[in-house]
């Protein structure tokens, strides 16, 4: 037990010592900025790849769905249905630069329906080896013709060569869709 001549401290004597810093030093303030400077320049350029790599991915995924819906829907109706490059997203059009659209004949009125459209990010370039791939009623590639190679090709704009960036889809004669995945053909062009 205490007694009153072995209390304990009054507050003022109590943490004087910790209570005399108020803030940071100059020092420090630099030190800590300098700090953050160089983490964050080593980081940016490997998150710009990151955002690169992902939006690519975005735009390949997006082709292969649009792909894989025409040729299902020419499967289930037993009618044609086509994926074709478009500048308005309505019509067929001659480049994929803009973007692209499913067209389909579901329901046999002999009017395609507009199934999906899909845009094009102007920081990407997408090449095909036709302005269209067509199926048949049994989930064939009827165009470009079957004995013809036909694909899509998505890499950045500004991709430099030997860079893993780009994506290259695949269509088979009987209709598939394949995402080519070989480490030379991911090589920007």
């Amino acid at each position: 037990m205490r007694t009153g001549s072995d209390s304990w401290p009054s507050d003022s004597h109590c943490c004087s010592r910790f209570n005399r810093q108020q803030g940071v030093t100059l020092m420090e303030l630099m030190v800590t900025i300098a700090i953050v400077g160089i983490v964050l320049s080593l980081a940016l350029p490997s998150f710009n790849e990151s955002m690169q790599r992902n939006r690519i991915a975005g735009q390949a995924n997006d082709l292969m769905g649009a792909l894989s819906l025409a040729r299902m829907e020419a499967v289930r109706s037993n009618r044609p249905a086509r994926v074709c490059a478009s500048s308005d997203q309505a019509t067929c059009g001659a480049s994929w630069a803009d973007g692209w659209i499913v067209l389909a004949d579901p329901d046999g009125n002999g009017t395609e329906d507009l199934l999906r459209a899909g845009t094009i990010s102007d920081k990407d370039t997408v090449t095909a080896t036709a302005t269209q791939f067509a199926f048949d009623g049994r989930g064939r590639r009827t165009a470009p013709p079957p004995e013809d190679d036909a694909g899509l090709q998505v890499q950045p704009t500004d991709c430099q060569v030997d860079f893993p960036f780009r994506r290259e889809i695949s269509i088979t004669a009987t209709g598939g869709v394949v995402l080519d995945d070989r480490a030379d053909h991911k090589k920007c062009i």
